[in-house]
């Protein structure tokens, strides 16, 4: 995977060695030594910031500092590349929002692999936040900041034991999350059995190196764990197995002796990662929900039928299929809602999209596309089958009587049928509507209550 990656310096030998590697590598290299510097470029297409040394003479803490305070750096990858980094300064560059610590003789694989995974991630983020921008409906502003996160469940994947238990009993110390000890041999079967985890901490065993990462394959495939948090504590570093880690996605892999402190650090930025992320995800899906859905019945909007009427008609062309389309209106809707007010009038709305509903079948689909107006398309149908759907949907509505309220209203509608394969239907989403619509006014005018066809329109 290609980027952009701004590297910052203060020694010039250092930078230009670090370029060269990463050049090799196949980066885009921007190179600085100059904090404001530093900050301007990053709203110019910057895909990841590597930092090592001071920077224009200060702590390199507090350079990450002003790049997180800074809009465009919130979500940028910033990577730490530093010789002999004490525990004390890892800890401090945590705290300030670094995502990786790397060590400067990590080897080119180990670091393209990591960049590589930081990268996928960015892009993931950066393509949610765009497509979220995009939407019409609904503004990811209005849903609540995140200004606290609720106690998530942690996984911690090791051997049964007091070292396990005393790890335990150390993160639960420093958080308020549920931390539950799962044994390797059956660590999947246990994730999938309970609620999903927020995090997996995964103790890569050295009899064993491979199992931790088949587990992190596992939980990538699995749709209800794709996006937990999965952090693998790797003893003795292994330079294969880390890069394996990092190209199944790893959130992270640590090294040596464990560090209650540094994985809590990890994991709290992780899980709000995880939160925003969550949040903007159903943000988008209940826009997009809103921008093809009728708020009050649930059913598919106008915007939708057009569109899926539209495939249906493609595929029939392609395919030979056959298919109809009903426009059906409420009859006399508007005495309705004189005699019990528009929110009885709404009870009624709910119950008859209801009742289409149940009366078509998975294949078929209906939507409210006016008032008391609604479209229904029945697929892979002939004339006679056809005409039976339509005849039980006008059942459905007429047969019994809609309840609310201690009321009760005996509804009707009346139903305009198209056959797909009917002469002189026209095969475009609007304009089998319309002809649809027409065959409608003749069912009212006929007495309502009825279906009428295409082909006996006047």
């Amino acid at each position: 995977m290609s980027g952009r990656i701004l590297i910052a310096h203060d020694g010039v030998t250092a930078r230009i060695v670090l370029k060269a590697r990463l050049s090799s590598l196949g980066y885009d290299i921007v190179l600085t030594a100059n904090p404001d510097e530093l900050v301007a470029q990053l709203s110019a297409n910057v895909d990841a910031v590597m930092l090592s040394g001071q920077i224009g003479g200060h702590d390199i803490s507090g350079t990450v500092e002003r790049i997180r305070n800074h809009r465009a750096g919130d979500g940028l990858p910033v990577i730490i590349l530093e010789p002999g980094i004490s525990r004390d300064a890892r800890i401090r560059l945590l705290s300030a929002g670094a995502d990786a610590i790397m060590e400067c003789d990590a080897s080119d694989a180990v670091l393209q692999s990591r960049l590589r995974n930081l990268l996928r991630r960015s892009v993931e983020e950066r393509n949610l936040a765009r497509d979220l921008a995009q939407s019409e409906v609904m503004s990811f502003a209005e849903y609540p900041a995140l200004n606290a996160l609720s106690p998530g469940r942690i996984a911690l994947v090791a051997a049964t034991g007091p070292q396990s238990a005393q790890w335990r009993e150390t993160l639960s110390v420093l958080m308020r999350d549920n931390i539950e000890i799962i044994a390797p041999e059956t660590a999947l079967s246990d994730i999938r059995r309970k609620p999903p985890p927020d995090a997996v901490l995964i103790l890569q065993d050295p009899a064993n190196p491979g199992a931790a990462r088949q587990l992190l394959a596992d939980i990538r495939c699995d749709r209800d764990t794709m996006r937990a948090v999965a952090i693998v504590l790797q003893p003795t570093p292994d330079t294969e197995r880390t890069i394996r880690l990092y190209d199944l996605d790893a959130t992270d892999v640590l090294f040596g002796a464990f560090d209650a402190e540094e994985a809590v650090l990890i994991i709290r930025r992780e899980l709000r990662r995880k939160a925003v992320n969550d949040q903007k995800r159903m943000a988008l899906r209940n826009g997009l929900n809103m921008a093809v859905r009728d708020p009050l019945t649930g059913l598919y909007n106008r915007r939708y039928a057009l569109s899926q009427l539209g495939n249906i008609i493609s595929s029939a062309e392609s395919n030979g299929e056959e298919f109809a389309v009903m426009v059906l209106d409420l009859d006399r809707f508007k005495s309705i809602n004189d005699t019990f007010g528009h929110a009885g009038g709404d009870e009624v709305l709910i119950e008859i999209a209801r009742r289409l509903t149940a009366g078509l079948r998975n294949e078929d689909f209906v939507a409210r596309i006016g008032g008391e107006e609604f479209v229904a398309v029945v697929r892979n149908c002939d004339p006679l089958a056809a005409r039976a759907a339509a005849e039980r949907l006008r059942r459905a509505v007429a047969n019994d009587d809609i309840e609310f309220a201690g009321k009760s209203v005996r509804v009707t509608v009346s139903i305009g049928l198209v056959l797909s394969t009917a002469p002189g239907v026209e095969l475009e989403p609007t304009a089998i509507i319309e002809q649809a619509d027409r065959s409608l006014y003749v069912a009212k005018s006929a007495g309502r209550n009825q279906v009428t066809t295409f082909e006996s329109a006047a």
